[in-house]
């Protein structure tokens, strides 16, 4: 990932979400799964194995090495893994993928431009969704805290969208906390 690429993180994702949910529906048609010459069970099989290939291939396939660059603190895998929070896809697993890639993140020193486009990274979280990860996506934006972020989360939290405006209101409050309070409230 660490080359300009043009991988397709919407279709990848789409394609994850269908074969997982094929698994779903093939499941349903099962009588007994153990029956290895019952069609159902070789369909729902075959259902699990294309789920697996998916979503092997929802990620770059330089996703793993440059998950590694930064679990050892490699800032080479930073252009990557921001690429991928970027495209933001969603697909099975992607939640917790993106909450670690964000945990490496927060180790590593960035430099202004990386800084930049993490901080759109966290403000487009806050107009799209909360899920398991933004808690990860508001210690993201303390470390890439900027006086534009704040403001940017400010409007946001004053704006008409409930929805946004509350993730907003969480997001400002994680960033304009004192560092050691963030610490204590892992």
């Amino acid at each position: 990932m660490g080359k300009k690429c043009s991988f397709n993180y919407a279709e990848r994702a789409a394609a994850a979400r269908a074969a997982h949910q094929e698994i779903g529906h093939t499941f349903a048609r099962l009588k007994n799964r153990n029956d290895e010459k019952d069609p159902a069970t070789i369909a729902w099989k075959a259902a699990i194995a294309r789920f697996h290939d998916a979503l092997r291939l929802a990620y770059p396939g330089d996703f793993g090495e440059d998950l590694e660059r930064l679990k050892a603190g490699d800032a080479r895998g930073l252009e990557g893994v921001i690429r991928f929070l970027e495209a933001d896809p969603m697909f099975f697993g992607s939640g917790y993928a993106k909450a670690d890639l964000i945990r490496f993140i927060n180790r590593m020193a960035l430099t202004e431009h990386q800084a930049e486009r993490l901080r759109a990274v966290a403000l487009a979280i806050v107009d799209r969704r909360a899920s398991q990860e933004f808690r990860r996506y508001c210690r993201l934006a303390a470390k890439v805290n900027h006086p534009g972020v704040r403001e940017e989360l400010r409007v946001r939290a004053a704006g008409g969208d409930p929805a946004v405006a509350r993730r907003a209101r969480w997001m400002l409050a994680h960033v304009e906390s004192p560092p050691c309070a963030r610490r204590a409230g892992r």
